[in-house]
């Protein structure tokens, strides 16, 4: 048996391999893994408040845009086929990025134009689809005509 020397002192005591018992690792790792799922960086980074985006409020004034339409005026809904008219959340034109979620005019439904404005010699009008406020081109409003 060989027995531990301290600065050539005989202690006295074996020599032992010391190993982690499995169970104290398992529970160190749980540990550590539960700590990346529920601590958070407030501690590090201070949240902050975001502001509001502000909404740009419409131009009302109607003579700056001399379209088909003005304000107050009821049109219906010309879609081709079944796809419905798509309303923007900005005077411009439509992509996906920029629709107003959850609004559609489908064909022969009756809209009132509540404002125009005209942006990059485009002509908008605001609409009301789905009890939600939008604008598309003069062009999509009236079919194409």
């Amino acid at each position: 048996m060989e027995y531990r020397k301290k600065e050539g002192v005989h202690t006295g005591t074996p020599l032992q391999k010391q190993r982690l018992n499995p169970s104290v690792i398992v529970i160190v790792m749980l540990g550590l893994m539960s700590l990346a799922c529920w601590s958070s960086d407030t501690l590090i980074i201070k949240p902050t408040v975001t502001p509001l985006p502000t909404q740009i409020p419409p131009t009302l004034d109607s003579s700056a845009a001399a379209g088909k339409y003005t304000i107050g005026d009821s049109v219906t809904i010309v879609t081709g086929g079944i796809a419905p008219l798509y309303i923007t959340t900005r005077p411009e034109p439509a992509t996906r990025s920029n629709r107003v979620p959850n609004a559609a005019c489908y064909k022969d439904t009756v809209v009132k134009v509540e404002a125009v404005q005209q942006a990059d010699g485009i002509i908008y009008y605001q609409i009301t689809c789905n009890n939600l406020p939008g604008w598309v081109s003069e062009k999509l409003l009236s079919g194409g005509k």
